[in-house]
């Protein structure tokens, strides 16, 4: 029985697996529009380099206007410019 469980929670994670990997280059996601870093209890003055504590946050990874794959709206659903 032991054996039987563990073919099928292998069997489930392969699954799994492939469906993540679909997904995931599926598109790409969109941008925040973050522009700011923080650590634990305050705004940080600098982004932090590769590295240091707190690098890889939002900020660090804008998407110019040209590359957005959605359309900012507004209250009214009328488009915005990025």
């Amino acid at each position: 029985m032991k054996n039987k469980c563990a073919g099928i929670v292998f069997i489930f994670s392969v699954i799994f697996l492939a469906l993540f990997t679909c997904l995931q280059a599926a598109e790409p996601l969109p941008d925040t529009g973050q522009t700011k870093c923080y650590d634990n209890s305050a705004e940080l003055d600098s982004y932090p380099t590769p590295g240091q504590p707190f690098y890889g946050q939002d900020a660090h990874y804008n998407v110019s206007e040209r590359q957005h794959s959605y359309t900012k709206l507004d209250q009214t659903g009328s488009a915005l410019s990025v």
